[in-house]
C-alpha cells in the first residue's frame, strides 16, 4: 500500500495563516553529529534536489506560499543566485 503524501489545504477565516519551510539536508540535524562538519562527513545522498521542487509544486497547486530558511551550505551548493536570470 502506497503512502498518501502531505496535503496542502487552504484554511478560512480571519485568523490567516503562515507557513515557514527550514531547508536542509537529513544530515545536517544536530541528531546525526557526525555528519554536522562538512570536512568530516563522507559522500552521503542528497535528496532536496527532488524534494524542494515537488514542495514547490504542491503549494503552487493550492496557491499557497511560504517563507523559506535555506542553510548556508545548502544555498551555496544548490540555490542560484538571486542576481541570475
Amino acid at each position: 500500500m502506497a503512502s498518501e503524501g502531505p496535503r496542502v489545504t487552504r484554511l478560512k477565516g480571519p485568523f490567516g495563516y503562515a507557513l515557514t519551510v527550514d531547508v536542509e539536508e537529513w544530515y545536517h540535524t544536530c541528531l546525526v553529529p557526525d555528519y554536522v562538519h562538512p570536512e568530516d562527513r563522507p559522500c552521503l545522498p542528497e535528496e532536496l534536489d527532488w524534494l524542494l521542487p515537488e514542495l514547490l509544486a504542491m503549494l503552487a497547486e493550492a496557491r499557497c506560499s511560504a517563507t523559506f530558511f535555506v542553510l548556508g551550505e545548502v544555498a551555496t551548493s544548490i540555490c542560484a543566485p538571486a542576481s541570475a536570470p
